[in-house]
């Protein structure tokens, strides 16, 4: 199983690098606001980014090929608290790489522009 030949060790700390390299790229956004970290084993952000519709920024980033979630994202009670209707959310798995995210990241930055 993949899982046991590559060690939970490994892929936590594949998830946490991923998940570095995620929060400075969005830091560098500066009409971008991260929701909630998540906790460190949960490859998972959630973010708004101001005078942008999430599902038009959705459908940009789906233009170049990079794939996620957008909208109420099943939480809108949790999003009403962060003073949102709607978000965005990317989230990292075993096999992402580096190029995965800076292709992201690259996308994010030209749809927002």
């Amino acid at each position: 199983n993949f899982v046991e030949s590559q060690g939970w060790d490994l892929l936590d700390a594949q998830n946490q690098r991923l998940l570095d390299r995620i929060d400075n790229g969005l830091a560098a956004i500066g009409s971008l606001r991260v929701l909630a970290r998540s906790a460190p084993s949960v490859g998972v952000r959630s973010f708004v980014v101001d005078g942008h519709e999430s599902v038009a920024i959705q459908h940009a980033l789906a233009e170049r090929g990079v794939d996620m979630r957008a909208g109420h994202l099943s939480a809108g009670t949790l999003l009403r608290q962060f003073g949102t209707a709607h978000a965005l959310r990317v989230s990292v798995a075993p096999y992402n790489s580096d190029d995965d995210i800076d292709r992201f990241l690259a996308a994010l930055r030209e749809a927002v522009r």
